[in-house]
């Protein structure tokens, strides 16, 4: 399993909590970790792309190459600005299914189905340049979350369905919202725009009942609850 003493020897490299001074060569300045970051790591390759990688991985804002046993292993560290995120995913895009890439996030080993969600989400938004975009890229996902991947938006599951009508009341099942924020935040969390803290403040910050004609009114104003 050489690559998995590989992926270990980069961990060291990546994570600013490490104290050990691992044996590898830096091709730019002392490494400063943004408060995020995202490091993709890949070895030498038959590919027609391997090239142009490695040109790709020498001009990200960070890049480090590793020998052992005579094999090289590159690996380029990106901030989340979004300049820096589109370059990492052009690189990405050109090694990301070979079997010698690995992905870490702020110092953790990430799966590839969850990096590929962050590519596709988070990359959307560097490109659009719409600050707005987490609250909703179009009024289908409109959520006053900031996060309308937790598909609790305006045309999926939308947050007024978690109320149960009770009598004369409509009462928020606030339980079952939160378990549903917290099943797609175990996805979504490394995505540097996730706010854990604001998204359960707002969860916090509906109303807890309310009469029938607040429900229709709430449900009819289309984004519900403005923040």
């Amino acid at each position: 399993m050489k690559w998995l003493s590989k992926i270990n020897s980069i961990m060291k490299i990546v994570s600013p909590k490490t104290t050990a001074t691992p044996s590898f060569s830096i091709d730019k300045s002392d490494t400063i970790f943004p408060d995020w970051h995202i490091s993709i790591s890949f070895g030498k390759s038959t590919s027609e792309n391997y090239a142009k990688a490695v040109v790709l991985a020498k001009n990200a804002p960070q890049y480090h190459e590793q020998i052992d046993n005579g094999v090289i292993l590159h690996q380029a560290i990106y901030s989340c600005k979004p300049t820096d995120f589109i370059a990492y995913l052009m690189l990405y895009e050109l090694v990301g299914s070979w079997k010698s890439t690995f992905v870490i996030v702020n110092g953790n080993l990430t799966d590839r189905k969850i990096i590929g969600k962050l590519n596709r989400c988070y990359g959307d938004k560097c490109r659009i340049g719409n600050n707005k975009y987490c609250y909703g890229a179009s009024y289908m996902t409109e959520n006053p979350f900031g996060c309308h991947r937790l598909q609790i938006s305006a045309c999926n599951t939308p947050w007024w369905s978690f109320y149960n009508h009770v009598g004369t009341q409509w009462i928020l099942d606030k339980r079952a919202m939160k378990e549903r924020i917290d099943a797609y935040a175990r996805i979504y969390n490394i995505c540097p725009c996730f706010n854990y803290t604001q998204i359960i403040k707002t969860l916090n910050a509906l109303p807890d009942s309310m009469s029938n004609f607040q429900y229709t009114n709430f449900c009819n104003s289309g984004y519900g609850l403005k923040m």
